[in-house]
This record gives C-alpha cells, structure tokens and sequence, in this order.
C-alpha cells in the first residue's frame, strides 16, 4: 500500500505545482492586501485544492487508472483507504499555508479562527469526498444510490437559494455564524462528517461493481 500511495504522490505532480502556484498568489495577495481577511484566504485556496483535485481526478479517468490499480495484488480495502489519505495529503498541505497566514497576520489570530480553520478543513475535505462517492456510485448495477444523492444534493441547493433570498435567514446566520463554526463543537460536527464520509467512500469504492474507469 505505501508503493501505491507514493506512487499517487508522484502521479500528480502536476497538479500539485499547479495548486502550489495558485496557493502561493493567494497568500502573497492576502498578506499585501489588508482587506483580504482570513475568510477569502481560506475561500479561494480551497477553491484551488478542489480545482487541483478535479484536474488529477479527470485525468486519472481518462487514464482508467481505478481499473490499472485493481489488477494489482492489493485488497479492495487497501487501495480505498489510499484514495481517502491522498486527498488528506493534498489538504494537509494547503493546511501548512492557512497555518502560517495565521503566523503571518498575527493581530487576526485568536482561538475561534483556529477552529474555524480546521472546521473549513473537514468542509472542503468532505467535499472532495461526496464527489468521489457520486463518481463511485455511477458504477453500480442500480441507479437508486445516485438518484438519492441527486435528491440531496437538489434539496441543499434549494436551501441555499431560499436562503440567499430570506432576509430573515441571512440575519439568523450572520447572527450564528460564529456559533456555528469558530468553536470546538463546530469542527466536532465537521469532524464526524467527515469521518463518516470517510466511511461511505471506502464502502462504495470496494462495492463498486465495475472498474474500467
């Protein structure tokens, strides 16, 4: 498993300068600039990571990779487990950046942006995860699996655009915000997301009744 893994590590090096490009243009403009904060810091560099994350997954499948690494002599298990520390690998690095923004802008650090850091870690790590699981699940016998996360995926987006338009719930969460992610109950909540997304994404690859991407 760790031939496989350094393997991976190797595999996306373009991406990884690609993500290292961006990463460092967004620190250097939000350490110039006073009036990026630490939200649009965090924002944009994660829109990188997952940018840098659908680049090596659509190359990888165009490449039928899944289906190369299944003809070797390695458990389903094992090679699941892989694809969920790669991604931790590749967020743990933009994590080095997002730690020393903090280090560098020190009047912006307290205790609460810690957690909220390391919340906005679990959040963009889940969603790497919930799309890997979608892609998974196109390769099972039946559709009902894909459909449901269709069905859940159509009703968070309405949620967000019902939101977008209630004054009134735009008012309960700028009143919340904080509540709701800059504390240690908040990353706990993200945390068993996320370990539970980490779950489903090893089940549903091991399950997977094709491989031929």
């Amino acid at each position: 498993m760790r031939d496989y893994l350094t393997t991976e590590i190797r595999y996306r090096l373009f991406p990884f300068v690609v993500a290292t490009v961006l990463y460092l243009m967004f620190f250097f403009v939000a350490v110039a600039l006073d009036k990026w904060d630490l939200n649009q810091f965090f924002t944009n560099s994660a829109i990188a990571f997952w940018v840098s994350t659908g680049i090596m997954r659509s190359k990888a499948n165009k490449e039928r990779r899944d289906r190369l690494y299944t003809l070797l002599p390695l458990p389903l298990t094992h090679l699941s487990r892989v694809r969920v520390l790669d991604v931790l690998l590749s967020k743990a690095y933009l994590l080095l950046y997002w730690i020393v923004f903090l280090l560098v802008r020190p009047a912006g650090f307290a205790i609460d942006k810690f957690w909220y850091m390391l919340s906005f870690s679990a959040l963009a790590v889940s969603i790497v995860l919930g799309l890997k699981i979608h892609h998974d699940l196109g390769y099972f016998n039946h559709r009902k699996p894909r459909y449901v996360l269709y069905t859940l995926f159509v009703v968070f987006l309405a949620v967000l655009i019902w939101g977008g338009t209630n004054q009134e719930f735009q008012d309960y969460a700028a009143r919340y915000h904080d509540q709701l992610t800059n504390n240690p109950y908040a990353f706990a909540v993200w945390a068993v997301v996320l370990l539970a997304l980490t779950r489903l994404s090893m089940v549903v690859f091991a399950r997977r009744a094709s491989y031929v991407a």
